[in-house]
């Protein structure tokens, strides 16, 4: 698994993209506060908004978003 240029090795707890990440959209849609962020290449999620509620991780087809800690 590629680390989105040390991206995932700064999270610490929580969830966050890596570089399987197609751009389709579905964690955007189920993110409740807005934390995903697609518009760039690596996605990521903004940690500093980020519910850690898993909805992300549990919708993407593309098994590219893990769990951390």
């Amino acid at each position: 698994m590629e680390n989105n240029n040390g991206y995932i090795n700064r999270v610490k707890s929580g969830y966050a993209v890596t570089s399987a990440c197609k751009g389709c959209g579905t964690c955007v849609d189920m993110c409740p506060t807005g934390a995903m962020n697609i518009s760039r290449k690596p996605s990521y999620i903004d940690q500093e908004i980020c519910a850690k509620c898993g909805a992300c991780y549990e919708v993407c087809d593309h098994d590219a978003i893990v769990k951390i800690g």
